[in-house]
């Protein structure tokens, strides 16, 4: 319904009323938290690297 650990996907819980919804915290090169499950940008993003090797400026620049 939402690409997975995005505020779409929060969203879309909330609207269909989910019981409960899981995401996962991973912390860039900067020390910033961001919720991602995978430790690499590679397979939901349109980017490329292992989130604790980005900042958090770069991190945002990616579309999920």
């Amino acid at each position: 319904m939402a690409p997975e650990n995005t505020l779409a996907a929060f969203k879309t819980a909330d609207s269909i009323h989910a019981d409960y919804y899981e995401l996962d915290v991973q912390i860039s090169l900067d020390d910033s938290l961001m919720i991602m499950h995978d430790a690499s940008v590679d397979r939901t993003t349109d980017g490329t690297g292992n989130i604790a090797a980005l900042t958090y400026v770069q991190l945002r620049l990616l579309d999920a």
